[in-house]
């Protein structure tokens, strides 16, 4: 705001997710620098739901998501119009897998580099004596990790373990590089002062490698059929019984309907089924019975959205 007199900057620590609708209906525009591809998802179908439809059950202008991400040397920024392109969900199978996974054949027998030790404290040693998932923010957990990799270093003869290190590959951290997210950054605000001025066209992707290239697509991605997001699909609509476990309403979702892992939510953005942070403090409903949950209050009459 120094720089820049006329910017003002409110700034909040809460999670995305804990905020309504009618908050993020206040922008034009929002600007993702987002961490992680559940969020992103989350932040992409609340923008598409927010969208009005107009009588002919065409839909208005919405609020537009640019999206930047970085990945060490690479980086994108997107620009999505809701129902006007392809959305975030629609390019999910483009994600590259990042994940590093070893042989554990490798990490019991021969490792040869910091990482295996590491790796093997984490996946073998923790499962083998805790009997419970790791807590990736609990430094506690973590030191342990890095303790035992260091003493399967030191048996193995293999140097360069630590907490650093440690924390990269239990996590899957990818280093940050400062110039990358700078040019990402540039690309997401222009684009921004583009969609909000007027003054020039939209660039539907941008591409970036700081050791190859450089790639920019004026030509905006069509959206794919039968998204679960932004598909201009019909409702679908499920009976379900008083006797009914939530829980097995949703094994006959996912196989009917080909979802992974589907998040089920009232209007008033209240969680019947959710997952990763959605399904904080709601775990119980899962073994309950549509009767159950229809006399606790917990079953809306209105019904859900998928």
């Amino acid at each position: 705001m120094k720089r820049c007199p006329r910017v003002k900057i409110d700034y909040y620590t809460t999670k995305i997710q804990e905020f309504d609708m009618s908050f993020y209906s206040q922008f034009q525009v929002i600007i993702a620098g987002l961490d992680n591809v559940e969020a992103r998802r989350w932040m992409n179908s609340t923008l598409h739901r927010m969208v009005p439809f107009n009588e002919n059950n065409e839909p208005e202008v919405g609020t537009v998501l640019v999206d930047g991400g970085t990945e060490g040397f690479q980086g994108q920024s997107r620009v999505i119009h809701p129902y006007k392109n392809a959305c975030y969900e629609c390019t999910l199978g483009q994600l590259p897998k990042v994940e590093n996974t070893f042989a554990m054949c490798t990490l019991a027998s021969t490792p040869r580099i910091p990482e295996h030790c590491i790796a093997y404290a984490s996946q073998k040693l923790w499962h083998e004596i805790f009997k419970k998932p790791i807590d990736k923010d609990s430094p506690v957990d973590m030191h342990w990790i890095f303790e035992k990799a260091m003493e399967r270093a030191d048996q193995f003869g293999i140097r360069g373990v630590t907490y650093k290190l440690t924390m990269g590959v239990v996590k899957n951290i990818i280093p940050a590089i400062a110039s990358t997210n700078a040019l990402i950054s540039a690309a997401c605000v222009s684009e921004t002062i583009k969609i909000l001025t007027g003054c020039n066209s939209s660039i539907d992707k941008s591409f970036y490698s700081g050791q190859t290239s450089t790639n920019i697509s004026p030509i905006a991605d069509a959206p794919k059929e039968g998204c679960v997001v932004c598909s201009r699909s019909p409702t679908v609509e499920y009976t379900v019984a008083k006797d009914e476990k939530l829980c097995d309403f949703v094994q006959r979702l996912k196989k009917d309907s080909n979802l992974a892992a589907p998040n089920i939510e009232a209007d008033d953005g209240t969680y019947l089924v959710g997952t990763g942070f959605y399904a904080q403090g709601i775990e119980h409903k899962l073994e309950m019975t549509f009767g159950q949950l229809r006399e606790s209050g917990e079953f809306s009459e209105n019904g859900y959205t998928i």
